[in-house]
């Protein structure tokens, strides 16, 4: 029986690593067209700038699993971005744990970016998202020797040398408010390493614009408008009537009120 075994991204797998977390049904839909090709954006930028970033698995001939992992610079550790392993038929064959015992093993490398010392920890956010029959995220780690954060349980940790300390989970930028952003909604997004990003803004807006169909509706892709984005502070997401939305648009009930809240609908 072959057994998986984990590559680095060639220029050749690009295309087909961007598209590999979209199903099937899916795959002509517009929104997820456009997903594939911001991460596409995304895997190139990293591949010209030579940073480390992905890893995946092959198994008979093809993509069966991937792992994403970004420096973290200022920590001198990975962030793991995401560990996916979609088809049930891969399911059981350890290719998430090779896939993480790749990294693990990128990490304990010098590592250019951190002064040429390997990295001291992986962190990793356990989001939800399995599929009926998969083993969660968190659980998986958690059985891998990661620890959960005392601040957030969700926030995972492996120590890679002795005295690593946690300095807990990154903060992302803070939205910094325009008076043109005032009476209408703001969407900022860009390359990104999960294809699902843009299709998840396309559900923001037509939440909204069910509810508030007369509000205009800016998009402002930070690869093209780097100005615009800036002068906001690095934020990426929802802004309506001025006002950060900080509710993940599938948790809709907490998402609608304060878009409703924004709007001084409620």
């Amino acid at each position: 029986m072959e057994k998986p075994f984990v590559v680095d991204i060639s220029r050749e797998l690009v295309p087909e690593f961007s598209r590999f977390c979209v199903p099937e049904h899916r795959a002509k839909d517009e929104a997820f067209l456009k997903g594939v090709a911001l991460k596409e954006a995304w895997v190139r930028d990293k591949l010209d700038r030579g940073e480390p970033f992905a890893r995946i698995a092959i198994l008979e001939g093809g993509i069966a699993g991937m792992v994403q992992f970004q420096p973290v610079p200022e920590e001198g550790i990975f962030h793991l971005l995401c560990i996916f392993v979609p088809h049930k038929e891969h399911w059981g064959k350890g290719i998430g744990s090779l896939l993480l015992d790749s990294l693990i093993e990128e990490a304990r490398k010098p590592q250019d970016w951190n002064g040429g010392k390997p990295a001291s920890g992986i962190t990793v956010w356990a989001f939800s998202g399995e599929t009926e029959g998969q083993l969660s995220m968190k659980d998986f780690f958690l059985k891998r020797g990661f620890q959960p954060s005392p601040d957030d349980p969700d926030f995972l940790s492996l120590p890679l040398e002795e005295g690593f300390h946690l300095k807990g989970k990154k903060k992302p930028p803070l939205y910094v408010r325009q008076d043109e952003d005032k009476g209408r909604v703001v969407i900022l997004y860009g390359p990104s390493f999960c294809s699902w990003e843009y299709y998840f803004c396309k559900l923001a807006e037509q939440a909204i614009e069910k509810l508030a169909p007369e509000i205009p509706i800016r998009w402002v892709n930070w690869a093209e408008e780097p100005e615009e984005f800036q002068k906001r502070g690095g934020f990426e997401g929802i802004v309506v009537n001025g006002i950060p939305i900080k509710a993940f648009v599938l948790e809709k009930e907490e998402f609608m009120r304060e878009v409703r809240g924004a709007l001084g609908l409620e």
